[in-house]
């Protein structure tokens, strides 16, 4: 049980914010959370299923966990994100990605995805439901430059075909293997 409150107790310390988005009105209702005492509480660096904001996860467009050390996402997360949009869980030390995480559920509404600044094996994440995304985003991603360098054979995967934007700043990429974006039709690629 104190695990579970030390989850909660984490996502509301977390320095992030929530726009819900209702319906196509042009008035944005905003729910902030960016302030709470820990009261001493071991954090762990996790984010669960059923105990990332179950009660407005439904009306979330926008969701941002950046900086916040996350290692570990739990199978099916964002699947109560019915609306999410825009997923951002940069500057963590998020190191792997399944479909269990990706999964076709969220792949139906994501359109802008930012992984950077995370340890991230991009040979191991799956983005096989990731068809709807517009922009992806792996600035200053270490291991990315270990792709590029080592794997001449790797492509970004075709379910990723729909990408306006791929960013990869700060990557240190030193080389480009032949026909790595052969699966992508860019609109801009971010060197």
């Amino acid at each position: 049980m104190r695990f579970r409150q030390s989850v909660i107790t984490l996502l509301v310390f977390l320095s992030f914010i929530f726009v819900v988005y209702g319906g196509n009105s042009t008035t944005t209702p905003e729910v902030s959370i960016t302030d709470a005492s820990t009261n001493d509480t071991q954090i762990e660096p996790l984010v669960y299923y059923d105990e990332t904001l179950p009660n407005i996860a439904e009306n979330i467009n926008y969701l941002t966990l950046d900086s916040n050390k996350i290692t570990d996402i739990e199978n099916g997360t964002f699947d109560k994100f019915n609306k999410l949009e825009h997923l951002s869980l940069g500057n963590n030390e998020t190191k792997n990605l399944t479909d269990g995480v990706l999964t076709e559920k969220l792949g139906s509404t994501l359109k802008n995805l930012n992984l950077g600044g995370n340890s991230l094996n991009i040979l191991q994440t799956d983005f096989k439901y990731m068809t709807n995304l517009k922009s992806l985003y792996l600035d200053k991603s270490y291991n990315v430059e270990k792709v590029f360098a080592s794997n001449s054979t790797w492509k970004f995967p075709k379910s990723l075909s729909n990408l306006e934007t791929l960013s990869l700043s700060g990557c240190n990429i030193a080389s480009i293997p032949d026909n790595i974006f052969e699966n992508l039709i860019l609109d801009w690629t971010d060197k």
